[in-house]
């Protein structure tokens, strides 16, 4: 007898006191096939405020991941797969800004993402959203902030998707057990939103992930 990945999951965004919503996520659970051949998928991003097309850029980098992710070859690991993809969308993000004009100029964002195949846990990170685990009763952020501090209260991107030909990705992969948790985040949560209370919102609300996302959220706003 075999088991089947698969998982819980819930998902939530809002726009907070910005006229718009630059944020955006997404999950996908394929068939058996690729289920077993590429696993899950879940992804974050969140566009730059400071560039012109940051809503465009999230929505892009969430939209086509989730897709060209799926449609790698078979053979390919899922870190060959995932770079690969996340190579050419930085590359059209790069170029939409360079050669277009209006809604296009500035298509920058960041994006964190979790593919798990079998028991493994694939994460793939570029800018300042975060991913964390809760394990047992253990939080623990598992990507690093790419920041440049230009003084004590503000700090730049050092790295986005979309703003060189060429992107430098975080990867790292990690045993995963069953109960493992894991929380995806922008900087509307996480820098208002301290370890504490983010595992006891995820506590509070744990057999219903979408409320639990949701509770998080508006304890940041």
């Amino acid at each position: 007898m075999t088991s089947t990945l698969s998982i819980n999951a819930g998902q939530y965004s809002e726009k907070g006191i910005k006229p718009s919503n630059e944020d955006a996520c997404g999950i996908r659970t394929p068939d058996d096939s690729l289920l077993n051949s590429k696993g899950i998928a879940v992804a974050i991003a969140d566009g730059v405020s400071s560039a012109e097309a940051g809503r465009e850029a999230s929505e892009a980098c969430i939209k086509g991941f989730l897709s060209d992710y799926f449609s790698t070859p078979e053979s390919w690991t899922v870190k060959t797969s995932a770079q690969r993809v996340l190579g050419a969308i930085n590359r059209w993000l790069y170029g939409q800004s360079q050669s277009c004009l209006g809604s296009a100029q500035g298509m920058l964002t960041t994006f964190s993402s979790i593919v798990i195949k079998s028991t493994t846990a694939h994460l793939f990170h570029v800018g300042d959203t975060r991913i964390y685990r809760l394990r047992g009763d253990e939080l623990k952020c598992l990507t690093r902030d790419h920041q440049t501090w230009a003084s004590k209260e503000k700090a730049f991107l050092s790295r986005a998707m979309g703003a060189d030909h060429a992107v430098d990705i975080d990867y790292r992969s990690l045993a995963v057990e069953v109960n493992d948790v894991y929380i995806l985040t922008t900087d509307g949560v996480h820098e208002y939103v301290n370890d504490k209370t983010l595992k006891q919102l995820w506590q509070d609300n744990q057999s219903q992930p979408d409320c639990a996302a949701r509770s998080i959220v508006i304890r940041a706003l």
